[in-house]
Formats: structure tokens, sequence, C-alpha cells
């Protein structure tokens, strides 16, 4: 078993779309990535996990900003699959 950690490629991306809709049950089809779109591209791209040249897991990170004692803080909100 060969283990690969990587960023997604372009042409990785239905993939990608596909394993995570279909953790969390959304929609795997081409509407579901249409819907979907503006959440997958505001983290960018995604890490993957790739098993045995198969992508079994992705993980996202969002780029967020807390307020810590009133000053701005960026924070990352993790996704995963």
């Amino acid at each position: 078993m060969s283990l690969e950690i990587r960023t997604a490629r372009d042409d990785e991306l239905d993939r990608v779309h596909y394993l995570v809709a279909y953790s969390f049950t959304f929609d795997r089809g081409e509407e579901g990535r249409k819907q979907m779109k503006h959440l997958e591209e505001f983290a960018g791209p995604a890490t993957v996990l790739l098993e045995d040249g198969e992508i079994v897991a992705s993980l996202k990170v969002y780029p967020f900003t807390t307020l810590v004692c009133g000053a701005p803080v960026p924070m990352g909100g993790v996704s995963a699959v």
C-alpha cells in the first residue's frame, strides 16, 4: 500500500466533491457540484490523501478571523473527510 498527501489537481476536483458529498449525504451529481462550488472555491484547493493512487480523504482549511481581547486573529476552520 502506498500513501501520498498532496494538493488536489484540477482534474481531481470532481472526485474530491464526490467524496465530500458522499460522506455528508449531499447531492453527488452535477447539480450538487454547482451548488457547492462557492464553498469549494472559498478555501482554495483541497489537500488529499491517496492510497494506491486513489483519493480516499480530503482536507480543507477555511480562512476565518476571530477576535481575541478585541484584536483580530487569523483562524482556520477545518473541514475533513
